[in-house]
């Protein structure tokens, strides 16, 4: 059971049930818990590539950031890093139900896309093994196993293609500069005069200091025609302070899964204030672990505390999957009306030990390893 629907389902259960924030939101954390689990093998493969210093086969990077995309392509790469931004898609999508089978479909069909060139590397690799003394099969592998790289190579690159080309849609907030920016707002500019004091940021983007965004919620009712029912479910819209003003700076968070409650909506706006909060270090999650040694505040927290050496990385799944189930019961027993405040986890390596060595292989040796399992896998 994913994470966000365990904390779903204990906030419709528990003490939380009937608990309503104030609207807008305060910018306050409370709860004080952060953790998400990176999809399997995403925040490895992300690693890998970074100790390697190589984008392996991946020649995509080096064309785009030289051709007439060169902005856009700086702007996708910059917004990879977690430690520094905190991007929300926006989906313009009214029926949550659709919302998570689109997703669920666009999912299946990525890993298939994936899973081609590992399926052309077994079929190569089993003739191989089987056309000692045979030189048509050996042939006929020599033939799958030439396809087999040239899909790779190709779907590698014009995956990054289209990560890239993409027409963006969404809101990101950027900790470092403490703003919030938006895409698709540059072309009020010159249409409205309201705009003509606002600033951009570094990609061109429309964009706003942190302290003039604020979250409100709102009960939305969806008709299910085929289901013949009315589902009632609270809706976080993240906008402008003034927002008769700026109207177009607007995005509701439409979530895969139903909130009968306010809890959801304190709950995504408090992940958000935590992340901006630069007078303290990033949330101890998988989601950070990456680019956790960019941020100095951070970084310079990790090493007065000694902290392990990607730590978030050294943990199994089996053993963050344990902590999130923790975290849920905690929000299932949490008092929202008696204004408590829980204390963030701040060194869990104390209680959770790390289970694997830190990796100490040379880049040579990551780059060997990159190129070849995008040449084999395809990823």
């Amino acid at each position: 059971m994913e994470y966000d629907e365990l904390l779903q389902r204990n906030a419709d259960r528990g003490l939380c049930y009937r608990y309503m924030p104030e609207n807008p939101i305060p910018k306050k954390t409370r709860f004080n818990r952060f953790f998400q689990i990176q999809p399997l093998f995403h925040d490895f493969f992300k690693r890998e590539q970074i100790n390697a210093g190589s984008n392996g086969i991946n020649i995509s990077n080096f064309i785009l950031a030289k051709s007439s995309f060169k902005n856009r392509y700086m702007e996708w790469a910059a917004l990879k890093n977690t430690a520094r931004f905190l991007v929300i898609d926006h989906e313009d999508v009214k029926d949550i139900a659709r919302l998570k089978v689109f997703a669920t479909i666009g999912d299946l069909l990525f890993l298939l896309l994936h899973f081609v060139g590992g399926i052309g590397t077994i079929m190569w690799v089993s003739l191989l093994l089987m056309s000692l003394g045979d030189s048509e099969q050996l042939l006929q592998s020599f033939i799958i196993f030439l396809v087999t790289i040239s899909w790779n190579f190709c779907w590698i690159n014009v995956h990054t293609w289209y990560q890239v080309l993409k027409k963006p849609n969404c809101m990101y907030f950027d900790r470092k500069n403490q703003t919030v920016s938006m895409h698709g707002l540059t072309k009020y500019i010159d249409k409205y005069e309201r705009y003509s004091d606002v600033t951009c940021d570094e990609f061109g983007n429309v964009c706003f200091k942190w302290e003039d965004v604020v979250c409100t919620y709102s009960k939305v009712t969806f008709h299910r025609r085929r289901a013949n029912s009315v589902t009632e479910t609270y809706i976080p819209t993240i906008r402008h302070k003034s927002f008769g003003e700026f109207p177009e700076f607007s995005l509701r968070y439409y979530s895969e899964f139903y909130s009968s409650t306010g809890t959801f909506c304190a709950l995504f706006w408090e992940r958000i204030i935590r992340f901006m909060d630069i007078s303290k270090p990033l949330p101890e999650s998988p989601e950070f672990e990456v680019y956790r040694h960019t941020c100095p505040v951070t970084a310079e927290h990790d090493i007065l505390n000694n902290r392990p050496l990607n730590y978030w990385h050294r943990i199994s799944r089996k053993s963050q999957a344990a902590m999130e189930k923790i975290i849920a019961n905690e929000l299932y027993i949490f008092d929202f009306s008696k204004k408590n405040v829980q204390t963030e986890i701040d060194k869990p390596w104390i209680d959770i030990p790390v289970e694997k060595a830190a990796s100490d292989k040379p880049t040579g040796y990551q780059s060997s390893k990159l190129i070849l399992r995008q040449l084999t896998l395809g990823y």
